[in-house]
């Protein structure tokens, strides 16, 4: 069983996940919104800055059912399933937001 993540839970985000939860967004538990909130930080400018795990490529990572991409995570999660001929995108720095 893995370790438990000590990290307090970024209310501001988990609030923000949970009430902009797209109907698309299936089987997301409110464990699994914890379990994010506690890897973002918010930033003085809004932005959110992942401060999880990050893959090889330096991009944050989620384990949602498989490894994924932070930040598709939390598209998928508040916008929806992001289409294949549109790619979403990362802004610098492991910072989720813009």
């Amino acid at each position: 069983m893995p370790a438990k993540d000590k990290r307090p839970v970024c209310s501001e985000v988990y609030e923000a996940l949970r009430k902009q939860r797209h109907p698309d967004a299936t089987g997301v538990s409110e464990e699994d919104l914890k379990r994010f909130a506690q890897k973002v930080m918010v930033l003085p400018d809004g932005c959110w800055q992942w401060i999880g795990s990050l893959d090889e490529d330096g991009y944050g990572q989620f384990k949602w059912g498989r490894r994924r991409r932070a930040y598709r995570v939390a598209y998928e999660w508040t916008i929806g399933i992001i289409p294949q001929e549109l790619e979403a995108e990362q802004s610098p720095h492991s910072v989720i937001g813009g």
